[in-house]
């Protein structure tokens, strides 16, 4: 049904629609996490025949210096989330279709054997999502012992051996917190350590200034907002699904994630904000309810979640 859908999208017009009417004056980001080289491959061939993929550098210092000019028509910003290993294989693509990319990482796991707790849990993750950081903690815990920081014989992430051969090939890496922990479910003291931390550690890592962030699940607040500022960055990317323009706020960079094992159809239909319109309002909603139901359970109001 999925694949019949996006075939059914693809061929109606609306994604060329989309690309030659609201992209022509936008700028589009795309959010991967780790797909296989031939699905990336098959998707960026697609990509660099029908968008100008720009650095997300270049996008964020048009928003703050308010000149849309040096972006051209049908602008397209590739990013990745968490800094998985199974990026380091997409090296020769990147090399060969000479295109920008930015892979925002979580500084605590990269170069180690630390494991990303919802890949572990993932059966479990969109429930775990919905704790306080503290209870989500214990939770994990309770299981074989697990905790974030715990060494593994496996890696999942990039070693910085990776990252830095990656970067002399021009990809940007850039913060995705420490841990990556729900920012809205942490205490004060948590999320700035997070925020701040993460800077400090990726820059001591790769010798090269932090700029830019990406909340953890897509969810921030006021509060996220305020603790990047302090922190010196420059900008944030969410999941809030949409297009960017002179006026978007750079601290809510919009996006649309794209499956990594979306076929090249699925990949065009998402790649429209269908797809990805469906599945945040979906995700949204049921955050939103079970937040507010487990915070009355516990007393208190529920955090500012995507706002």
């Amino acid at each position: 049904m999925r694949q019949l859908l996006a075939l059914l999208v693809r061929f109606s017009g609306l994604p060329f629609l989309i690309r030659e009417i609201i992209c022509r004056k936008r700028a589009t980001i795309i959010v991967y996490h780790d797909p296989l080289p031939k699905v990336f491959e098959a998707h960026l061939a697609y990509l660099v025949d029908h968008f100008n993929i720009i650095p997300l550098e270049q996008l964020v210092g048009a928003i703050e210096e308010d000149n849309w000019q040096e972006i051209p028509p049908k602008s397209l910003v590739i990013t990745f989330d968490d800094g998985h290993r199974g990026n380091f294989a997409l090296l020769d693509i990147i090399k060969r279709y000479k295109v920008p990319i930015t892979i925002y990482v979580c500084a605590g796991i990269v170069d180690t054997k630390h494991h990303y707790w919802f890949l572990d849990f993932a059966d479990q993750a969109q429930q775990l999502k919905l704790l306080a950081n503290k209870d989500r903690l214990n939770r994990l815990a309770s299981v074989n012992g697990y905790h974030p920081e715990k060494e593994f014989i496996k890696r999942q992430a990039l070693s910085k051996a990776e990252m830095l051969d990656m970067k002399r090939q021009g990809v940007d890496f850039q913060s995705h917190t420490l841990l990556h922990p729900i920012l809205t479910t942490c205490t004060d003291e948590e999320c700035w350590l997070e925020v701040a931390e993460s800077k400090r550690v990726l820059e001591d890592l790769l010798e090269a200034s932090i700029a830019h962030f990406a909340y953890p699940n897509g969810d921030y607040s006021t509060r996220e907002v305020a603790y990047l500022q302090e922190a010196d960055y420059r900008s944030a990317r969410a999941t809030d699904v949409g297009w960017n323009g002179p006026s978007t706020n750079i601290y809510a960079l919009r996006s649309m994630v794209i499956s990594d094992d979306a076929t090249l159809n699925e990949m065009i239909a998402q790649l429209s904000g269908i797809f990805p319109g469906f599945r945040y309002l979906r995700q949204r909603t049921h955050l939103l309810v079970n937040t507010r139901l487990f915070r009355t359970k516990r007393g208190n109001q529920p955090n500012q979640v995507g706002k």
